[in-house]
Parts: structure tokens; sequence; C-alpha cells
């Protein structure tokens, strides 16, 4: 990658400010640097496979992935919330040959070590990898298991130089940028290369924990916040929130799900001076592919922009009501699949005077809190269970098409607890239905066929 000898660079010339923090953990650019040198030098040693970095906000994660890169080894982030079944689809899809984590994981078939363990690699022989993939993400699969997309150097390169010039950001030097997403989550992508590569200092959000005050004390000095719109609408709902007491806020970048006229609004009348930018982009395509600057005059249509067409970081068509994505950030295929040219995202949209609107989903795909889930997988996970003999998953929306629950209805003897309490070792936290019915007669249940074939609704 030519950018991460442009950040080594970069590095090397801001020493003594701070890149990363995490509540009390900071990380100064030299220390970055420095610790993700020695590490990729120990994994050039360890392997050669893809390397499961399970943590959450923690600086060891943020070390991990720049090491990875400099080794280039393939990195696949993984948050403390994915249950140990998940992952251990994981290690068999990607074929990963470690995991680095501070965290005790049992384990089988693959090794386990924290940084300070691997440095025992360092009397076998150095290796040079020669492995085109930047990171995977691994996504909710219409399969119902997790799909695993594979992003190139090539791509993230291509991101990078991209999201570094984005107009609406290039101007910010050395200031303060909040991530609030989960490293396992694409959206860190944006925040987290912007970031070191304009060098600011990332703050991150802890979402582990349940301390609010914390939160608006992390945002006191934030120009720059990386977040969904869900997100934002938690910050919104104290009062206090507002150009007075966070005079700093400069910009807020949406991404990861639809942005709501009503929260822009309200956002507005807070702090009038700020930028919303509304921002769209799948996982396939390198985190985010085209954004807008949303104006007072952006409230009068139906649909909020999502993207300037001239201005994207790959190109833009509409097939058949259908997003479409061909280009530089754009990847191949996923794991061990079949080799694509364009991507169909599956997005409803189309373009107008230059600007890209998305409609929403011709699929059974759902953005929800900012994640992707595919109600196919809940489905899957909840069949698995024993004394389940049925199981559906479907959506409850407002009026403007935003979801508000995942509902399930189950076919089944067992009680609610059990079954919340094994579905919680078979799926992430976030793609656990919000409801869930138990019945015991299948003719509770009648089907009907909607906008997407199976979808079924309750008698």
């Amino acid at each position: 990658l030519k950018m991460l000898d442009e950040i080594c660079e970069y590095l090397e010339c801001h020493k003594g400010k701070i890149a990363y923090i995490n509540h009390d953990e900071t990380v100064t650019y030299e220390e970055l640097l420095t610790k993700a040198q020695r590490l990729a030098d120990n994994l050039k040693r360890q392997g050669e496979g893809p390397v499961i970095i399970y943590g959450h906000k923690e600086t060891y994660v943020v070390i991990s992935i720049l090491a990875c890169l400099l080794a280039s080894r393939a990195y696949i982030p993984l948050d403390y919330y994915i249950p140990l079944e998940r992952i251990k689809e994981i290690v068999s899809i990607s074929k990963a040959e470690l995991i680095i984590t501070n965290k005790n994981l049992e384990l089988s078939n693959i090794e386990i070590k924290t940084i300070d363990e691997l440095e025992s690699y360092h009397f076998k022989a150095f290796k040079e990898i020669n492995n085109d993939i930047a990171y995977i993400i691994f996504t909710s699969g219409s399969t119902g298991y997790p799909k695993a997309v594979p992003i190139k150097r090539a791509n993230l390169n291509h991101f990078i130089k991209w999201i570094t010039n984005h107009k609406s950001l290039k101007d910010y030097q050395a200031t303060n940028i909040l991530n609030t997403a989960s490293f396992s989550f694409d959206l860190s992508v944006c925040d987290l290369y912007y970031g070191l590569f304009k060098g600011h200092t990332i703050k991150a959000y802890d979402s582990l924990t349940t301390d609010f005050k914390y939160l608006y004390e992390l945002l006191q000095d934030i120009e720059i916040a990386v977040m969904t719109p869900s997100f934002m609408k938690l910050l919104l709902c104290s009062k206090d929130f507002n150009k007075l007491n966070y005079p700093c806020l400069k910009i807020v970048f949406f991404c990861g799900e639809r942005l709501e006229k009503s929260l822009c609004q309200e956002l507005f009348k807070r702090f009038k001076d700020v930028k919303i930018i509304n921002a769209y982009g799948p996982s396939e395509a390198t985190c985010v592919i085209c954004s807008s600057l949303i104006t007072i005059d952006d409230l009068n249509d139906t649909y909020l922009p999502s993207g300037d067409i001239n201005d994207a970081a790959c190109d833009i068509k509409i097939i058949d009501n259908e997003i479409a994505l061909k280009g530089e950030s754009v990847f191949k295929g996923y794991l061990n699949g079949l080799e694509i040219n364009e991507y169909h995202s599956g997005d409803y949209g189309y373009i107008k005077d230059a600007k890209l609107y998305v409609e929403g989903r011709r699929d059974r795909q759902i953005k929800y809190k900012g994640y992707r889930i595919e109600l196919n997988e809940i489905e899957r996970a909840l069949m698995s269970l024993d004394g389940v003999n049925d199981a559906i998953v479907d959506v409850l929306k407002d009026d403007l098409g935003t979801i508000l629950k995942i509902k399930a209805i189950l076919i089944s003897k067992r009680s609610l607890n059990d079954i919340k309490r094994e579905l919680k070792t078979k799926l992430p936290s976030y793609m656990i239905p919000d409801v869930i019915n138990i019945k015991d007669d299948l003719r509770t249940i009648i089907r009907k066929e909607s906008n997407w074939k199976g979808k079924y609704y309750e008698d």
C-alpha cells in the first residue's frame, strides 16, 4: 500500500501527538508505529493466513490492525458481542490461523495469542508475505450463515485517497474525531483511516459501557463525529446536547442506515452551523462511496440525498431500479465465491440532479441500528434450537419505513427465557429479535405474499 508508506512517514513526523484514546488508554503516533512494526515482524514469522482481531476499542486492536497491514496479512475484526459459535463458523469460512486477543477463548485448531505472547516467534525465520487482501468483514448472510467480504489492499488504498480528499473533510487537520462504530462494523473504516491519515486524534466511544455521562464528556472537544442516525437519536435525548454546551462540533458524518428529515431538523435547530453529511456505501465497496452535504432545502424532498454522483468513489448506476456499483473501491466477490465485475447492491434507488437517493431494499436484508442484518440468518439460528419446529422473522416499521423492531414468531413448547438464553450463544446481540412470540399451533400463522417472497404475518 502506497498509503501505508505515507502513514509511516506521518507517524514518524508526529511522534508525540496522541493518535487514539479509549478511556484511560492512549497511544501516540510514535507508539502506534513502533508497536505495529514490531508486531508485524512477529506476524510474518507466525504464519501467512488471515488474523482474527478479537476485541472492542482497546489500543491493541488498532495496533493489530496496522500491524496486519504492514505484514500483508488479512485481518478480521470481531467484537466481544460475537458469540463463540459464530466465531467458530468464521474461523472455518476464513481459514484464519491466529486470533489476537486479551480475552480467554476456548477454541481448538487455531492459535490464540496476546501481542506480548507473539514475541515468542521472534526466533523463527522471517517470511515475505504476498497477500492482496487487506481485511475481511463478516456480515449477516442471506443463506443463514455469516458472509465474508474481502477488501483488497488496492480497494482500501483507493478509499483512503478518496476520503482524505473529500471536499467537506479535507481541510480539517489535527483535530478530534469521534469513533462510535465497532471495528467489526465497516463504518469504523471511515473514521479510523480518515483519522490516522489526516493526523487527527481518534476518540473511541466504548459502547460496552452504560455510563452516558462518560459519553457526553467525550463529546466536549469533538469537531468531527462519525455515526449512525440511531446514535444521534440517543444523543438528542438530552436537551443539553446543543451548540451552547458543545461548541466544538463542526461536522456530523452519517452512514449505516436511513437518515430521517426530522432528525436533521432537530440537529439544525440545536447546532445552526453544523455540517450534516449523509453518506452511502455497502461493505462490498470499502465502507462509503458517496455523500451529500444536507441543506435546509433538502428537507423539502421525499428522501434526503445520499451522495453526489460526480464526487463518488466509484461508478454508480441504476439498473432495474437497483443501485449497481463498479470501480476501484468495489470488491471482486465474496470469499470463496465467484468473481464479479459489477456489484448489484440490492438497494432500490434513483438519481436526480446528479445526486443518489436510496429508497429501500429488494430482499430480506435490513439496516437496523446501523447494523446490516439478514432475516434469514436469524430464522436459521432459531430453527437450529432444540424444540423449535418453525420460525418466522419479520420487522415492524413506522409510516416512513424506518424499522422499529425485529419480531419473531416461533412454533415451540420451550420457554421464552430458555430460547433467549440459547439464542445468545449463536447470534450477536444486535441480531436478537426485540419481540419473540411463541405459539404451539401452526393454525395461528398464515402465509401471504408481499414485497418479498415468503413474508409472514400473524393471523
